[in-house]
């Protein structure tokens, strides 16, 4: 989700710097982008704090905790995603 609302953001950004009957079209693809970046970064940090718990509940329970490679590209990609859409937000960063 993340990627796929940057997409819808430059996919129409760029559509209004080619074609001028767009640019009265207002932010709709901005807010569009922004939701989706916004609403895929959101589950992917829960879904890395429901992870958490539920290793915490293993180890409980006897099981060892090991380094989790999801676990960290989860966080890599929610970083990107926070970076994404605070650029977008903000107007800032080397895409806009």
């Amino acid at each position: 989700m993340i990627s796929f609302g940057f997409t819808i953001f430059k996919l129409f950004s760029e559509l209004k710097n080619v074609n001028e009957l767009l640019q009265s079209g207002g932010e709709g693809s901005r807010n569009f982008g922004l939701i989706l970046i916004g609403l895929g970064t959101f589950l992917l940090i829960a879904a890395s704090i429901q992870h958490q718990m539920i290793l915490k509940d293993l180890h409980v329970h006897g099981v060892t905790r090991r380094i989790s490679l999801p676990f960290i590209a989860a966080i890599a990609i929610s970083l990107l995603g926070l970076t994404m859409l605070f650029g977008i937000l903000y107007n800032i960063g080397p895409l806009n």
